[in-house]
């Protein structure tokens, strides 16, 4: 349970680490990234403890294709998100915008756009899976993007910096999650009603934060269209998306891969090693989010200020990457066996390759702060695209002759090329890759104190 004490000790290590980097407290924003913080740790805890006892009770085999088609329909199914997350609360900020109309339009916007997802899984189940099974189940999977066209509330409440009702809502559902998962583990259901269990999430989210929007702001009834707003959203939204698209199936390709190379149980090793590996990607996310007002401050005060702290914050990023990925690895067989057991024994030099993403992972989420500061949003995408372009040959290439082990290299080598040897290539970007590289060689961090 969530409680005042909790909530104190995150603020205090949030303002620790805005005293690292010279941000100042500001006293409603930090208490709104300290519920979006707990809402991270609470999905990530659940996410490890469900997701190692759902490993160990379905099998390698089972596991395998929950994973598999999550991937698969999470592929196709970020298009539906159409780019629009930061987008709308920018917009919901424009006071000569009307409210009703921005909310409106974005949410017919989400749920054209997730309507024609499913379509285009049916067509695309249709020509490349081959069991009936696994078609009905990713498609389950998919559907899920309807419900979730109601995250445009969402939006609204980080607008209003009031994020707390919707991680309430999301923690409600969490739990709820929870619950009905150990029921179903206890009696033996099969491995459908667990699928059918993330549809039911997404509903149940939609239908709270309806409940809270018609409990703190008003009816969803006052929503209202308007092409005008549309066009902008789609103007502004459709480089986020091929970017997102990009990143996502960079991502996600190597377990769909694996499953039509190799096979189901070679995918639920892999997802085992992944979730173990991946587990800590959201530190780097909150970190950045929560620093992004001053970073926008270090750049406007002071530019050789602005370019010590982002060589600090890198090398702060890379430190933190770095003695995760050491002590992983070396401790990858007892962390295995200890979570998923013997039959996920292999799982552990899957890991042990897996986790050195995570550097170049760190370092990716902080440069691209740096990208959209500078108005380079571009880049993200043309990085992105080449992280793809690297993934999916070398994929073919190693997975039939190493296995789950060659997905595990073409992942982190995919990331070392998107988010660190592409800034050689990139005139703007060099002075990027300079940084990067003194923040992983030169692993002794400096006082922070005395960068302020």
């Amino acid at each position: 349970m969530i409680n005042l004490k909790s909530m104190n000790r995150v603020i205090s290590i949030r303002n620790k680490l805005g005293g690292i980097l010279g941000f100042e407290a500001m006293g409603k924003y930090y208490q709104n990234i300290s519920w979006l913080f707990i809402d991270r740790i609470a999905r990530m805890a659940s996410g490890i403890f469900l997701g190692v006892w759902l490993a160990r009770y379905l099998g390698p085999n089972q596991f395998g294709t929950y994973n598999y088609v999550q991937n698969f329909a999470g592929m196709v199914g970020i298009l539906a998100t159409l780019g629009l997350d930061r987008i709308v609360v920018k917009e919901l900020l424009d006071k000569n915008l009307d409210r009703n109309e921005v909310l409106g339009t974005a949410f017919l916007m989400k749920l054209c756009a997730a309507i024609i997802t499913v379509i285009l899984l049916c067509v695309l189940v249709g020509i490349i899976e081959n069991t009936t099974r696994d078609r009905y189940l990713i498609l389950i999977v998919g559907a899920c993007q309807l419900a979730g066209a109601l995250n445009v509330i969402d939006f609204l409440f980080q607008s209003l910096v009031a994020s707390r009702y919707v991680v309430i809502s999301n923690l409600v559902c969490l739990f709820a999650s929870i619950s009905i998962t150990i029921t179903m583990i206890v009696t033996n259901q099969p491995l459908e009603y667990f699928v059918y269990l993330l549809l039911f999430n997404s509903i149940a989210l939609g239908f709270l934060l309806v409940l809270i929007y018609e409990a703190k702001v008003g009816s969803i009834i006052k929503w209202k269209f308007n092409a005008r707003i549309m066009m902008r959203l789609l103007q502004q939204g459709w480089p986020l998306i091929l970017t997102s698209s990009f990143v996502i199936f960079q991502m996600k390709i190597d377990q769909v891969m694996l499953r039509l190379i190799l096979g189901v149980s070679d995918v639920g090793l892999y997802a085992a090693a992944v979730k173990i590996s991946e587990a800590s990607y959201f530190l780097p996310m909150i970190i950045m989010s929560s620093l992004w007002p001053a970073i926008v401050k270090w750049k406007n005060l002071d530019e050789k200020m602005y370019l010590k702290k982002l060589q600090k914050l890198y090398r702060f990023m890379a430190a933190l990457a770095l003695v995760l990925a050491l002590t992983l690895s070396l401790l990858a067989n007892s962390i295995v066996f200890y979570l998923f057991g013997d039959a996920y024994s292999e799982a552990a030099d899957i890991l042990r390759i897996h986790v050195w993403s995570s550097v170049f992972v760190y370092l990716g989420v902080a440069s691209g702060a740096y990208l959209i500061n500078e108005g380079l949003q571009r880049k993200n995408f043309y990085r992105a695209a080449v992280g793809v372009a690297v993934n999916v040959p070398l994929n073919l290439l190693l997975i039939p002759r190493f296995g789950c082990e060659g997905a595990a290299i073409s992942t982190c080598l995919s990331f070392m090329v998107s988010n660190y040897l592409y800034d050689i290539l990139d005139t703007d970007l060099r002075c990027q890759f300079i940084m990067k590289t003194k923040s992983i060689l030169l692993f002794n961090i400096p006082s922070w104190q005395k960068a302020r």
